[in-house]
């Protein structure tokens, strides 16, 4: 899918969260939070396209083209997991709407905790972080020669990662071995409480350190 396609995607999927609002007020800080994401996510996307069609770095952009066909498509899954929740909604009519809304929300709650071991609003989160990496990946430059980054014993012992969130979690036991370790060395995801995706093709690596 198109960026700019999947920034319009990650908005309907906003959307669809904000319908939540008024039968769950209870659950309101957790959609907010949702929808918010949603956003950030579309935002960044618009961002990254932008970036790739201005004349001072498309010409640098097929350096992290896999790498954005990989985020690009764990959204994707992600965000087609989401609509095909929706629609239960559409299956429910026999039975109050807040219980409605309420038995959906739940729904999505459980299979992504299910699925990840997180929930949704972390999922969103990491990818967000990664395509604002590429973006300052693409802007920033890439360097001439770069180090060859190895899995560091200690969040403090390299400078050769950058350091995304200090919120991932071992969610990248589960979802992320489906995705991102798509034609990637078989180095571990996790080691010594560090998340970590293989070299990006500028010679970066990233990591993400959970609790």
């Amino acid at each position: 899918m198109a960026l700019i396609a999947l920034a319009e995607s990650a908005q309907d999927i906003a959307s669809g969260f904000n319908k939540f609002l008024d039968p769950l007020p209870e659950s309101s800080v957790e959609i907010t939070a949702l929808i918010a994401e949603c956003y950030a996510i579309s935002s960044a996307l618009r961002e990254l396209n932008s970036a790739k069609d201005d004349p001072r770095y498309y010409h640098d952009f097929p350096l992290i083209y896999n790498d954005v066909a990989i985020v690009r498509e764990s959204l994707d899954y992600t965000f087609r997991d989401v609509t095909r929740l929706f629609g239960s909604l559409g299956r429910l009519t026999h039975i109050p709407r807040k219980a409605a809304f309420h038995h959906v929300w739940r729904d999505i709650d459980e299979f992504f905790y299910h699925e990840s071991h997180a929930p949704l609003l972390r999922r969103l989160e990491t990818n967000k972080a990664f395509l604002l990496e590429l973006t300052n990946l693409l802007v920033d430059g890439f360097p001439w020669n770069p180090p060859a980054p190895e899995v560091p014993t200690s969040p403090t012992t390299t400078t050769t990662f950058s350091t995304l969130s200090s919120s991932a979690s071992s969610s990248w036991d589960h979802w992320l071995p489906r995705v991102f370790g798509q034609n990637r060395p078989a180095t571990p995801f996790r080691k010594n409480g560090v998340a970590y995706i293989p070299p990006l093709l500028s010679g970066r690596a990233i990591m993400f350190i959970f609790d």
